[in-house]
C-alpha cells in the first residue's frame, strides 16, 4: 500500500484469507504513477487483481519499484519501499507463494510507520498464517491489528474498512480452528452477497465449498468449486478448488 506524498496512508487495500480485495484509491494510483510513471499500467494491475484474478501485474510493478528505489538513501522513499513490499507480499500470497510473501512482510518491520500501515502488514501476516494453517500465529497477528484499529489515534475514516477485514479474518480463523459450521456458512453467504469483485467471490466460494462438503452436500460444493475453476485464473485458490474437485471425482 503506497502513501500519498510518502506520508498519508490512503484507504485500506489488503487481501484477507477470503480475498476481500478492494479497488486501489486515487491516492494510491497517484503514488504508483509517481513511482512507475505509467498510470495506465497501474489501472490495469488493479483491474487484473480485482476482476481478472491475476496478481502478476501487481507483483511486477512492486518489484520494479523495489529495484528502482531499493538502494535509495532518501528518507522520503522509506514509506514507498514499505508499500512496495506490502504490495509484493499481497501478490505473492494470492499466487500461493507464502514464504516469499512473509519474507517481504519481514523486510520493513513496523516501528515508525503510521498505524494503518502497521495494521495492513499484520493483516497480510494473518492471511498467510491462515493458509499455512498456523492458527496461533494468525490469532496473534489479528489481535495485534485489532488493537491498533481500536487506538484513538487510528484514522476514523479508515476504521470501518479495517474492522470489516478483521471480521472476515475472524471467520477464517474460526474455520481453521473448529472446521465448518452452519453459522460460518451463513456468514460467508452474507459476505458473498456483499462481494465487490471477482477475487472476493472466488475466495468466499472456496469457504462455502468447504462448508457444503462438511454437511454432505456435494452438489453445492461442486457448484462453488466449478465456479472457482472457471473464474479463478492465476489465484492459488483455483489450484485448491481443482484439487478438491479431483478428490471428489475419485
Amino acid at each position: 500500500m503506497l502513501e500519498l506524498l510518502f506520508s498519508a496512508l490512503p484507504e485500506l487495500i489488503a487481501v484477507t484469507p477470503v480475498l476481500l480485495i478492494g479497488l486501489l484509491p486515487p491516492a494510491l494510483l497517484v503514488m504508483l504513477a509517481l513511482a512507475m510513471g505509467n498510470t495506465t499500467q497501474i489501472r490495469r494491475a488493479v483491474r487484473a487483481m480485482g476482476e481478472g484474478c491475476d496478481p502478476e501485474p501487481l507483483l511486477t510493478l512492486s518489484m520494479k519499484t523495489l529495484k528502482r528505489y531499493g538502494l535509495s538513501q532518501n528518507p522520503r522513499h522509506r514509506n514507498l519501499l514499505f508499500s512496495a513490499h506490502i504490495n509484493a507480499a499481497t501478490a505473492l500470497y494470492n499466487l500461493g507463494r507464502f514464504e516469499e510473501a512473509l519474507a517481504h512482510l519481514d523486510r520493513p518491520g513496523l516501528e515508525g510507520y503510521p498505524l494503518p500501515s502497521q495494521a495492513v502488514c499484520l493483516l497480510n501476516r494473518a492471511a498467510v498464517y491462515c493458509d499455512t494453517e498456523r492458527p496461533d500465529a494468525m490469532e496473534d497477528a489479528l489481535t495485534r491489528a485489532e488493537g491498533l484499529i481500536r487506538t484513538p489515534s487510528f484514522p476514523p475514516n479508515q476504521r470501518q474498512a479495517f474492522a470489516s477485514i478483521c471480521h472476515s479474518d475472524r471467520l477464517a480463523l474460526e474455520m481453521l480452528q473448529n472446521g465448518p459450521t452452519p453459522e460460518l456458512e451463513a456468514a460467508y453467504q452474507s459476505l458473498l452477497l456483499q462481494a465487490g469483485g471477482e477475487s472476493q467471490r472466488v475466495g468466499i466460494r472456496l469457504q462455502l465449498a468447504k462448508c457444503a462438503l462438511a454437511r454432505g452436500d456435494s452438489a453445492a460444493a461442486r457448484e462453488h468449486l466449478e465456479y472457482i475453476k472457471a473464474h479463478g485464473n492465476k489465484l492459488f485458490t483455483r489450484q485448491r478448488a481443482e484439487a478438491l474437485l479431483s478428490t471428489m471425482d475419485h
